[in-house]
């Protein structure tokens, strides 16, 4: 009857907590509850406002490809990520709510889990330690510093969510962990291994948890003399291992992701960063110092801020000196002060005392570079700080008298008071008192009604192409008005669209970053309407959108100019006007290239990607003539092995492009062909002649080449431009010299030439002079988009025309060396272990690179089957699949063993 009793008031006692955490939580955003609109846009939470772009968001997680920008493949890393929205963000969707209550809910839930995980875990910990007479009371202390800590609130503010969900699973983890090397019961090892595998949405939080806890049950095991308990632990890592098969297969399978990860250079620049930002010692004794932006402290008044240290510290001080006055520091207390002060060295990287060690590690060891924000480091200390705290506190309370308790607790309720007081006692996470001091904080915001409407349009209008925006900065500035403060961050709206949207994201698709910077030039220069809109046809761009509530904030944010902008859109007559508003324009291209077509002609450049922007400046690229690109650099074209020649008519192009070089441009009559762009050396000389004048209309970079007679030639040849005289000792292919590289302001030009006649001198833009191959394979008839059916983000079945020949069929979206093409015929016969082992089994053709960003392949069409079906899939989503298969086969397998082993025990 009494254990009976005891475990009801035990029961009585957790639940109780757990209310109490949460209505704590509630209180410590009442303001942000009572404020319509979504948490966040400052730095990674990721929650956008619409309820269908949080289901995009939760829709798009189950996949690799992602359409966004340009179109890309999610890292296997950031995995772990995807399953925490499908998790979270799932029933949110299913109910098709927006981001004003997932972002809230979002908050209350972390502060929650954070607490109530730390409450159970000191509630097992301090029984471990024999410390039950005031086990209730120390337990919600401790859950309360954990949960409502300095560090947490300004990772709300300054983190991602991955990171502080992270930190809310530490407690959890270790609960779990405790149970597993106290108890044979094998529901441990399940709780254990799906825990660290929840972890594993921060990689650094799982690998500190892990190396921790498994020095925690060797230090145990060690002191019990009960080897059973690391056989438990290996057991543990093994299902965890099976578990992650989701994220591990297709990262083993990326052969190219895993042969990117090599180690960073630079690092003792990355350590002086941190020497600047890293929390000091006296502050990471109680948790702040959160990089160099103090969000927490800076909530509280020049007089409260010294109160609140002093009582921390005295608080602190005093639990340590009463443990160690009374010599009461049992071995396992010992660990978790030595874990403690590890942590502690890290978590202040390059300050003293420990800075030069740390500085050493740094410039030695490469796998620091993912451990090397001091923010990674804080969770450790504030988990072993709490049960240092609990257990000096719990040891207190068991010395002192009846009266003298009743004074402690109060004493203990103020330090609580204290501790959390941003919490409480603002109740928006100090979005208000922060905006006044222009310091980082959270934002409520919404989207105003114009782009709201224009949003909604593109979602019933746009498909098979692509949206720009204006400005198309991934992470802007957003400009304060009725819907949102003024704040920095990423624009997750824009991320997290169920339309395609490009901007900036140049990490996303590394083919087409040299493309993005075309953009953001016309962006800071709003400049070269022509080449503008051929930007937009080529990366199959519909609709453009210009924004005024953000503007630029990493790119030429200085000379943003709204109404220069906006006139240079209006005034581009390739661009149809279809709404005007305070906020937002939006823009209609209608000669963009289709989202899959045959191409009526194949171009090979010989020149690397950022050659494609010059090609587009001299070619005639209009509705009617869709050619598909190809770099002859990027090493896949071996029928194109021949010397790659620029003829007459690509110099014609030239010169009437570069219409500023007038007397200086004349073009041979001579048929010879020219092979240019050799290198040279050359020196300077003092040498004046008069015979040529150049003309730059455009300031830039420029080539100078001379076509020359070769019975002229007496070398060394010299040339001399205005006061710049240049010496070639190399004559390149007997008809041309290159004199190297010049930066050309807007003027006329002395240009002279000793010892040598020739036709004619080019001073031609930098990257502008291409070699082009012109394919003899074409289709000049057509050239209409494709009709397609999207089954999902990696798999596309499109219907392709009686052809002749042979023909590049092109994908406009991102190019990655994953994406397969196969008639639907072979693709419907063969079942799923075909394809995750088979990748070219059945493929027509290897993936080119097309259009500096695109994917093309070059077809036979007397391959295609009856149907005239052909299957685009990305391989890799099928990997994917297989080790998601593995992962709930594993689980089930766990579950099923679990169950067994209950019954006989």
């Amino acid at each position: 009857m009494k254990l009976k009793k005891l475990f009801l008031q035990n029961k009585v006692q957790i639940v109780s907590a757990f209310c109490l955490y949460v209505l704590m939580a509630v209180f410590s955003i009442r303001k942000l509850l009572s404020t319509v609109g979504t948490v966040g846009h400052n730095w990674d939470w990721s929650v956008p406002n619409m309820a269908s772009f949080l289901s995009n968001q939760v829709y798009s997680s189950f996949y690799l490809w992602k359409d966004s920008v340009l179109g890309f493949s999610a890292m296997s890393l950031t995995l772990p990520v995807k399953l925490l929205r499908i998790i979270l963000v799932g029933p949110f969707s299913l109910l098709d709510l927006d981001g004003n209550y997932f972002s809230k809910f979002l908050l209350i839930f972390t502060m929650t889990l954070a607490a109530f995980g730390m409450y159970l875990c000191l509630r097992r910990l301090l029984k471990h330690y024999k410390l039950e007479a005031n086990l209730g009371l120390m337990s919600f202390v401790g859950g309360l510093l954990y949960g409502f800590s300095p560090f947490l609130f300004s990772e709300f503010i300054g983190g991602a969510m991955s990171q502080f969900l992270a930190y809310a699973l530490w407690p959890w983890c270790f609960l779990s962990f405790h149970y597993l090397i106290n108890s044979s019961r094998k529901i441990y090892l399940l709780t254990s291994a799906v825990l660290i595998t929840a972890l594993m949405i921060s990689i650094q939080q799982f690998v500190f948890v892990v190396v921790m806890f498994c020095l925690y049950c060797s230090w145990y095991a060690w002191l019990k003399k009960d080897w059973q308990i690391i056989k438990r632990l290996i057991l543990v890592g093994v299902f965890s291992l099976f578990l992650n098969a989701y994220w591990i297969v297709p990262m083993i399978a990326d052969f190219g992701y895993l042969s990117g990860l090599k180690a960073q250079k630079g690092f003792a620049g990355i350590a002086l960063k941190n020497i600047q930002s890293a929390p000091k010692v006296w502050q990471m004794l109680v948790g702040t110092g959160f990089f160099d932006r103090h969000m927490f402290t800076a909530t509280m008044s020049n007089v409260i801020l010294p109160i609140w240290y002093a009582v921390m510290y005295l608080s602190l001080a005093g639990t340590f000196l009463y443990v160690t006055i009374k010599k009461k520091f049992n071995k396992d207390i010992l660990f978790w002060l030595f874990t403690f002060v590890i942590f502690m060295i890290f978590a202040t990287s390059g300050n003293p005392p420990f800075g030069d060690f740390v500085l050493w590690l740094v410039q030695h060891f490469s796998a620091y570079a993912m451990f090397r924000s001091a923010q990674h480091y804080i969770p450790g200390v504030l988990f072993c700080l709490t049960i240092i705290f609990a257990y000096g506190f719990t040891l207190i309370f068991e010395d002192l008298k009846k009266v003298n308790k009743k004074i402690a607790k109060s004493v203990l309720i103020i330090i609580l008071l204290v501790w959390s007081l941003p919490y409480w006692y603002l109740g928006d996470i100090g979005r208000e008192v922060l905006t006044k001091k222009n310091k980082d904080h959270i934002d409520v915001y919404q989207l105003n009604p114009d782009l709201e409407e224009v949003y909604e349009y593109l979602d019933e209008n746009l498909e098979g192409a692509k949206v720009l925006a204006q400005p198309i900065s991934f992470s802007p500035a957003f400009v304060p008005n009725d819907y949102q403060l003024d704040g920095q961050g990423v624009d997750v709206n824009q991320i997290f669209a169920p339309f395609n949207v490009v901007v900036d994201q140049g990490f996303s698709n590394k083919m087409g970053e040299k493309l993005l910077q075309g953009f953001r030039d016309f962006q800071c220069q709003a400049k070269n309407s022509e080449l503008y809109s051929k930007m937009l046809q080529i990366l199959n761009i519909q609709y453009v959108y210009f924004r005024t509530d953000i503007v630029p904030h990493f790119s030429c944010a200085r000379i943003w100019n709204i109404s220069q902008q906006k006139e240079y859109l209006m005034n581009n007559k390739d661009l149809n006007l279809l709404s005007l508003s305070e906020n937002i324009d939006l823009y209609e291209y209608n000669d963009f290239t289709p989202f899959l077509y045959i191409a009526n002609k194949d171009i090979v450049i010989d020149g690397d990607m950022g050659s494609l922007i010059s090609y587009l400046d001299i070619s005639e690229y209009n509705n009617n003539f869709k050619p598909v690109i190809h770099f002859s650099e990027a090493g896949q074209y071996g029928e194109y092995a021949v010397e790659v020649i620029a003829n007459n008519t690509d110099i014609d192009k030239l010169a009437e492009f570069n219409k500023e070089l007038k007397e200086a441009t004349e073009i041979s009559d001579s048929e010879e062909q020219a092979r240019l762009k050799r290198e040279v050396n050359y020196n300077t000389e003092n040498v004046v002649l008069d015979d040529y004048k150049l003309e730059i209309v455009h300031t830039g970079e420029y080539e100078i080449y001379f076509n020359l007679n070769e019975a002229g030639l007496e070398a060394p040849v010299y040339l001399s431009l205005d006061d710049k005289v240049i010496r070639s000792d190399v004559v390149m292919s007997g008809d041309w010299i290159d004199f190297g590289k010049f930066n050309l302001e807007k003027d006329i030009y002395s240009v002279d030439i000793k010892n040598a006649e020739g036709h004619s001198i080019y001073a031609i833009p930098v990257n502008n002079l291409l070699f082009v191959y012109n394919q003899e394979n074409i289709q000049p008839d057509y050239d209409q988009g494709l009709e397609f059916a999207k089954l999902n983000p990696g798999k596309y079945v499109v219907e392709v025309p009686k052809l002749d020949g042979i023909y590049s069929l092109v994908f406009n979206n991102g190019y990655n060396s994953g994406w397969t093409i196969k008639t639907y015929e072979t693709d419907k016969e063969q079942n799923f272990f075909t394809k995750v082992f088979s990748r070219d089994e059945g493929n027509l053709a290897p993936v080119r690179l097309a259009n500096g960003y695109a994917n093309s392949w070059q077809l036979d069409d007397s391959v295609l089957g009856p149907t005239r079906l052909v299957v685009l899939e990305f391989w890799p989503q099928n990997v994917f699949y297989f080790g998601g298969l593995i992962s709930i086969i594993a689980l089930g397998m766990l579950v099923v063993y679990v169950v067994c082993c209950k019954k006989d025990e």
